[in-house]
């Protein structure tokens, strides 16, 4: 069950945060592989002398307590003492979208790659998690950070989407502010102009996690990240207006996939970065 546990057992659990057995860590903190009364859990140690360190911690609990979907990672507790702010998740072994979609080979399976059967279920799983953040709660959460790091995969690659440090409900997100939230490259660009996170905040970062997982590149342009010139969106509009959108898909899948299928989700998924084209979250 969801409650505060002491954070005493769960250090323990996690080997006092032995290092090697860290998944991974961002500006909100560090991910610890634990075992928890027998049971392998995922414990997020969050930074507490950052700004929005508590801040962050009580908004994650609050909000993702309350959610409840096959599609989102599972919270089972947390624990908040004077020096510590932890949060106890389920843990998923496939381990993060990012990692399956960009190296090879996929962690722990002899493929190379994941097959478009797969990539079209993670797009289908992540869509059925905002749907319903944005039409099954009974506040609308506005997640703000949907990326491929933030996609965890469960032992069968089924999408589960996590990391809540910036998200609000509705009623939280309804005035500006100044701090644009969020990764560059997923950011809804009417973000920068109105510093308003909406349901399109989520839609727009959606629609670039499709090229992503299409194409199997990261969205920037060139750099550290990437070999590209210019960014995903434009590359798949240019090959769209020129006949040849089914050129941008990930070439490792060896045209193993639905031609039609993969099309269609291409196009729908450059449709709703387009900031020219009317977006409907539905």
């Amino acid at each position: 069950s969801r409650r505060s546990k002491t954070c005493v057992n769960v250090k323990a659990a996690t080997g006092n945060f032995n290092v090697n057995i860290k998944l991974g860590s961002g500006g909100f903190g560090t991910v610890y592989k634990g075992v928890l009364r027998k049971e392998e859990v995922a414990v997020k140690r969050i930074l507490k002398n950052t700004r929005h360190g508590k801040q962050d911690f009580i908004a994650e609990v609050t909000i993702i307590s309350n959610l409840h979907h096959k599609n989102l990672v599972k919270l089972f507790g947390w624990c908040y003492e004077s020096v510590e702010l932890l949060l106890v998740y389920e843990f998923l072994p496939s381990g993060s979208l990012d990692k399956s979609i960009f190296r090879n080979p996929i962690p722990n399976t002899m493929e190379t790659t994941l097959n478009w059967e797969t990539r079209h279920n993670i797009i289908c799983g992540v869509a059925k998690a905002l749907d319903y953040l944005h039409h099954g709660c009974e506040k609308r959460v506005i997640h703000r950070d949907v990326k491929a790091s933030n996609i965890m995969l469960d032992s069968e690659f089924n999408a589960r989407l996590g990391d809540f440090e910036l998200a609000r409900t509705n009623d939280q997100t309804h005035h500006s502010t100044k701090e644009i939230t969020g990764t560059p490259g997923y950011t809804a660009p009417e973000s920068f102009h109105t510093g308003k996170a909406t349901v399109e905040t989520n839609i727009n970062a959606f629609g670039v996690l499709i090229l992503e997982v299409i194409c199997g590149r990261k969205p920037g342009h060139q750099n550290e990240q990437n070999n590209y010139k210019i960014s995903i969106v434009e590359r798949v509009w240019e090959h769209h207006r020129m006949g040849w959108i089914s050129d941008v898909i990930d070439d490792r899948l060896n045209k193993n996939f639905y031609e039609e299928e993969a099309r269609c989700t291409l196009i729908w998924g450059w449709a709703v970065v387009t900031p020219t084209l009317t977006r409907d979250p539905q």
